[in-house]
């Protein structure tokens, strides 16, 4: 179930890896370090902003907060949920945008790429515990958080991302989205429409 979305210069007419494995929403992937299951991805045009259960979730009459994330003018933000398990047997520093990197990317229609705004990052479920900010896991712009994995630890690391979309993604539902995560050199596909 593992995917990659490279292309070789030279196809190979026996490879049968060329098209990539697209996962849904609750599929747990394996790559060679983590196992990778995608809990959410919902639109909205407000986020919370207060580090609890709803973090960086669209806002709803349940979840109303009077300072959200407004996205711009002719924008939705696309929220989403994952969480990884380690499968080392070494320790694993992954710093995004380093070549060990963990990176996002949204692709609609086929074509469209946009790239993730930012990331948080929780080993509880609740974003606003001592533990979390010790760790370094804190709301933060996409290219300075780090994440420290250690083999033989059962810990479940839950991160939430969101990525600035125009209205036209939300609004077109003939039309496909897939959330891209790449850990390391491997990419796992999740299409949520």
């Amino acid at each position: 179930m593992q995917t990659n979305l490279a292309s070789n210069s030279t196809p190979d007419t026996n490879d049968s890896n060329t098209t990539p494995v697209v996962n849904s929403v609750g599929d747990t992937v394996s790559t060679d370090l983590f196992n990778c299951k995608l809990t959410s991805a919902e639109f909205g045009n407000e986020l919370c902003n207060h580090l609890e259960e709803s973090y960086i979730l669209p806002c709803t009459e349940h979840y109303h907060q009077k300072n959200p994330y407004v996205a711009e003018s002719g924008y939705e933000y696309l929220s989403f949920t994952f969480e990884l398990s380690y499968l080392g047997t070494t320790e694993h520093n992954v710093t995004l945008g380093s070549p060990e990197s963990m990176d996002f990317l949204v692709k609609y229609d086929d074509a469209y790429e946009f790239d993730a705004f930012s990331i948080a990052g929780s080993t509880t479920g609740v974003w606003d515990t001592p533990y979390e900010l010790k760790s370094g896991y804190t709301m933060s712009s996409i290219s300075n958080p780090a994440f420290k994995f250690v083999p033989l630890d059962n810990t479940v690391h839950m991160f939430r991302v969101f990525v600035q979309v125009p209205n036209q993604v939300a609004e077109n539902t003939d039309k496909p989205v897939d959330i891209i995560i790449t850990l390391g050199n491997e990419e796992v596909v999740y299409s949520i429409r």
